[in-house]
């Protein structure tokens, strides 16, 4: 398989190219067939000035998991390409491995994301962007404690009943932190409206 390969801030030789797609080759041969698609840019941060500067960034859209993102600087370009394909590859393999695990205990992403999607929006929170993938993650974390415990001998029951206690628990905890942050708001606004209120009281004496 290939990805595609942008260089930016320096040239990418055909030896340099052909070395990036035996690595991606060889790190994602068992794997290929979940990956949507990849990229790969590789920028020379420094230019002339050189030191650890050689920058190689692989990105990874898997089906039907979170996409995956990694950033490798080196001091040496074939260093850095090596060490992000084998970190990415690395990651890929555990989000495999984590989603067959949740799978064999009834635990679907996909549809744990709906259920989350609709609690959100149900409380008016947003149901897509960082902050929802951050909240996923934490069920999803939730998930495989539940199927852990499942495979020590724990009832099965336990999985969706753990998400779905984290599912409230972190729809209660987004609220939380939304009326704090909007508290905080009002708060320095009041004393920013206090501080001029001060300042011009002052000016007309």
């Amino acid at each position: 398989m290939k990805f595609n390969t942008t260089f930016r801030k320096t040239t990418g030789s055909q030896d340099v190219i052909d070395y990036i797609n035996r690595r991606v080759s060889f790190a994602f041969a068992r794997m290929e067939h979940v990956v949507d698609s990849g990229s790969i840019t590789v920028s020379d941060i420094n230019g002339p000035k050189g030191g650890v500067d050689k920058q190689c960034r692989v990105v990874i859209k898997p089906a039907g998991l979170k996409p995956i993102v990694i950033v490798e600087k080196q001091a040496e370009l074939k260093l850095a390409v090596d060490r992000s394909i084998s970190r990415a590859s690395h990651s890929l393999s555990r989000q495999l491995k984590r989603k067959q695990q949740l799978a064999q205990r009834g635990v679907d992403r996909e549809a744990v994301a709906e259920q989350l999607a609709q609690t959100q929006a149900s409380n008016g929170d947003s149901a897509t962007g960082s902050a929802f993938d951050a909240t996923m993650d934490t069920v999803m974390d939730t998930a495989m404690d539940a199927a852990t415990d499942t495979a020590a001998g724990t009832s099965l029951d336990s999985a969706p009943n753990s998400i779905e206690d984290s599912i409230q628990n972190s729809t209660r905890h987004s609220a939380r932190h939304s009326a704090m942050h909007s508290t905080t708001d009002s708060t320095a606004h009041s004393t920013t409206d206090s501080a001029m209120h001060r300042k011009v009281s002052g000016r007309s004496r």
